[in-house]
């Protein structure tokens, strides 16, 4: 499966890199603006403005290979491919998977330090910056949760990326070409909504008998995701195996 998950990630490596080097240039040119170096009012409004469409075109990016990765890439011609090969339905789902969790979680890593090294250069103090962070983090899930919140965090992501696998093998059992994009945000919407109702419920039936609430949120949230992501998972698995319809 590594091999698959490779395979899957040099797809997109390229594009990635070209938004990653135009993140590091944004941000050293937010470094002139932080150390006052440059105080041009035209030097500020393209700096921010580099610095905001290179943030908005990696969302829109990740975004668009999740897309491509459990629709075209798997339903269309390199459905055709990869289910000629002599490799379990499961493998070719899971790789597709890790693989856009590693795209996502390496993205945010990437971001989020260079931000952080960007501010921490600029103020001389990298540790600072850093510790920051990790206090503001601490604060705001409660100083005990935080590694729950991080588990929530993750079972969130893999979450969502099992309704919208779901999503696309309705849409492509479906057969929907007409307003397939509106039919697929609706369906999307509509699962999360089910999922935030079912969570609510939980949240509040333990909060009643559980005084540390955010605690009980996380380990609740991370349950809910989890079942749900299950859930989407082998539905997904089973709608693929027995209706596969490839373009």
């Amino acid at each position: 499966m590594l091999k698959l998950i490779k395979w899957e990630l040099s797809r997109s490596l390229v594009s990635f890199a070209v938004i990653f080097a135009l993140i590091c240039l944004s941000l050293i040119l937010f470094s002139f603006e932080l150390n006052n170096s440059i105080s041009q009012d035209w030097f500020s409004l393209i700096n921010y403005s580099l610095l905001g469409m290179c943030f908005w075109a990696l969302f829109v990016l990740i975004v668009i290979t999740i897309i491509k990765t459990f629709g075209k890439f798997l339903f269309g011609e390199m459905g055709h491919l990869l289910f000629c090969l002599p490799i379990s339905l499961d493998k070719i789902l899971l790789a597709k998977l890790f693989s856009c969790i590693i795209l996502i979680g390496s993205s945010v890593v990437i971001v989020l330090n260079g931000l952080l090294l960007t501010v921490g250069v600029v103020e001389n103090s990298i540790s600072d910056t850093y510790l920051f962070l990790f206090d503001l983090i601490f604060s705001l899930t409660g100083g005990d949760s935080v590694w729950s919140w991080n588990l929530n965090v993750i079972c969130q992501m893999v979450a969502i990326l099992t309704f919208v696998m779901l999503v696309l093998s309705i849409l492509n059992v479906l057969h929907c070409h007409t307003f397939k994009f509106i039919v697929g945000v609706a369906m999307f919407i509509g699962i999360n909504v089910l999922y935030n109702f079912i969570r609510g419920l939980a949240i509040s039936l333990f909060y009643k008998t559980i005084n540390q609430f955010h605690l009980i949120e996380y380990v609740v949230d991370s349950v809910v995701a989890l079942i749900f992501a299950v859930g989407a998972y082998f539905l997904t698995r089973y709608i693929i195996f027995r209706f596969l319809e490839l373009e």
